[in-house]
């Protein structure tokens, strides 16, 4: 069966990839195509060049539709957690007389909650149901009981204007349109937190390159995205200063060498480094390399929990804290992330894909796959009836799949 062929490209602060896939059987997605460029297009969220940017997302997908051996027309592109905000808000309307809540007053209320006043350079990309009401009771199924006032409370995620017009016109200088948006952190979040940990209050900590994002689920719904400017790069940039080498040679001694708990180093090997001069050989043991790693590893943590306790509906962590991003392959970051948190940690990798190599199964591809999977909750959406009767009793989840077109 030749499946509808879906593209996502994860824009960093250091790379691009690139993720086709296709929807299978059973909600599965299959992986047909990936790649990834090394490119520096990106800072503080917004793409600093054009043409080098154009150029890389070209030669990243045009690699994965070799592998996939399928073009393309477009793709799902992540937006960046430094230039999105999060707004709790709330919508209220009247039910008909004598009628049951149907989809479409869940479709009139949620429109109803976007109406807030936003500063001229953002807009609303996500619009996310929390919580609904009828005559001031909470409901988990709004449709289908009866009452007169229905009010949802939601979490609304606004972005720049200027970053989503920047991508669209990155796409169409090499003839590709942009098919959605989805906030990165809520993208890495949707495919490493099991429906249990979603429910129950799961943190996902997705530590990038320049800055750490946060998503926190509550009720089984995204309840909170924010970030910190602090991220891998900062550990390398650690090193490259307390050793006095590059950059270059910080970051290999770092993915080589580097533990994030000092603790768990049982013997103190040394190791030998260029200067910065690369004329001269120095040594370091491990033990050394560590202590700065765990520093400011332990800085990142203690500063993601800071953010998580100041917002405003944050009910404690009570469940799993869930580390991805290429950050969170540090080994023993997940230790000492649970030791900082006091919570249960663990390694993030994507949930309910099949496909090609290890690869993407690691926390690097977190939210290109994120991108895939909100890109097939879309789609099924758009294929599911436009009629409902009155007396159908459609889930909350059924309501929430609806819901997923405020996605866009």
């Amino acid at each position: 069966m030749n499946h509808k062929i879906i593209g996502a490209i994860d824009i960093g602060s250091t790379q691009v990839r690139s993720i086709l896939a296709v929807k299978e059987e059973e909600d599965k997605i299959q992986v047909i195509g990936y790649a990834q460029e090394f490119c520096q297009v990106i800072s503080k969220g917004q793409i600093i060049n054009n043409e080098l940017a154009a150029k890389a997302i070209l030669s990243a997908v045009e690699k994965a539709e070799l592998m996939a051996g399928r073009e393309i027309d477009g793709f799902y592109i992540n937006l960046p957690a430094s230039v999105c905000e999060g707004i709790y808000s709330n919508g209220i309307i009247a039910v008909e007389k004598d009628r049951e809540v149907d989809i479409y007053d869940v479709n009139r209320v949620m429109e109803i909650s976007q109406s807030i006043s936003l500063k001229s350079d953002r807009d609303i990309v996500h619009n996310i149901p929390l919580a609904f009401s009828i005559d001031g009771i909470k409901v988990e199924e709004p449709v289908g009981a009866s009452g007169v006032r229905l009010e949802a409370n939601v979490y609304l995620i606004d972005c720049l204007k200027s970053c989503q017009e920047n991508f669209r016109k990155v796409a169409e200088r090499i003839d590709y349109q942009v098919q959605g948006f989805v906030n990165e952190n809520i993208a890495a979040a949707e495919v490493v937190l099991t429906p249990e940990e979603k429910k129950n209050g799961g943190v996902v900590v997705d530590i990038g390159h320049e800055k750490t994002s946060i998503a926190y689920y509550n009720h089984q719904s995204i309840a909170y995205v924010g970030h910190i400017q602090i991220g891998s790069y900062h550990v390398t940039k650690d090193l490259s200063y307390g050793l006095k080498t590059s950059e270059e040679v910080a970051e290999e001694i770092k993915v080589k060498h580097g533990v994030a708990l000092e603790s768990e180093i049982t013997e103190n090997e040394v190791i030998d480094f260029k200067l910065l001069s690369y004329q001269k050989i120095a040594k370091v043991s491990k033990r050394a390399i560590s202590r700065v790693i765990e520093a400011r590893m332990e800085e990142i943590f203690a500063l993601v929990k800071k953010n998580l306790e100041s917002a405003e509906n944050f009910q404690g962590l009570n469940n799993v804290v869930v580390l991805t991003g290429g950050g969170a392959l540090l080994k023993n970051a997940d230790d000492l992330a649970s030791k900082i948190f006091n919570e249960p940690c663990r390694i993030g990798t994507p949930l309910g894909f099949s496909g090609l190599g290890d690869l993407v199964n690691s926390p690097s591809y977190a939210t290109a796959l994120g991108l895939i999977k909100f890109a097939v909750m879309e789609k099924m959406s758009e294929q599911s009836p436009r009629s409902a009767t009155l007396n159908e009793k459609t889930s909350m989840s059924k309501v929430k799949k609806y819901l997923k077109k405020f996605f866009t």
